[in-house]
């Protein structure tokens, strides 16, 4: 949960079990005197649980340990919409209509073109395949390995939830309307 420039961490009782500055001190005091209107973006836990990924409106995404000291970033020309991690990676979908694909270590990997905004990415088993949902609805996959990008379904309202089901037998995609659906995916994947 984010507060203000704050991660709040908590435990499966409901108590408060950390406190993680999103911005580092000196950079937090800035932004608080600039009037702060930049927003806590999505956040997640790394794969292993050891660490937060969050991004922050100003196009930074930061990896931060238990004690809230940054592990690692990622800049961005534009805010970060959505976060899709994996053990061999992150993917970005930002406010420039690009999904990008990162390396831990900080490198960009690879990009998709301009399109609209993503709001929903997650990877399949294996991190072979990356589903990208935008704000209109559409879903498409992208093939990880080839670097195609396939579209799986056209929804007419806006995706809330967005999973692989086991063993690639398909998709789910959950709307605002409450409607849950399974789709099948392209051959390939």
């Amino acid at each position: 949960m984010t507060v203000k420039d704050r991660v709040y961490v908590y435990n499966t009782w409901g108590a408060r079990v950390r406190d993680l500055p999103a911005r580092p001190g000196k950079e937090s005091r800035t932004w608080q005197r600039m009037g702060g209107r930049s927003r806590i973006g999505p956040l997640a836990f790394a794969p292993g649980d050891r660490h937060v990924v969050v991004a922050t409106g100003d196009g930074l995404v930061r990896q931060l340990d238990v004690q809230g000291l940054q592990v690692a970033a990622w800049r961005h020309p534009v805010p970060v919409s959505c976060l899709g991690l994996t053990a061999n990676g992150l993917a970005t979908g930002c406010g420039d209509g690009r999904v990008r694909l990162w390396s831990w270590d900080g490198r960009l990997l690879r990009q998709t073109e301009h399109r609209r905004q993503a709001s929903h990415l997650v990877f399949s088993a294996g991190a072979s395949a990356l589903a990208v949902c935008d704000g209109d609805g559409s879903v498409s996959l992208w093939d990880l390995r080839t670097g195609q990008l396939s579209l799986v379904a056209e929804l007419v309202h806006q995706v809330v939830g967005l999973a692989f089901l086991e063993n690639g037998r398909g998709l789910m995609t959950c709307t605002r309307a409450g409607r849950i659906e399974r789709w099948s995916l392209p051959h390939r994947s």
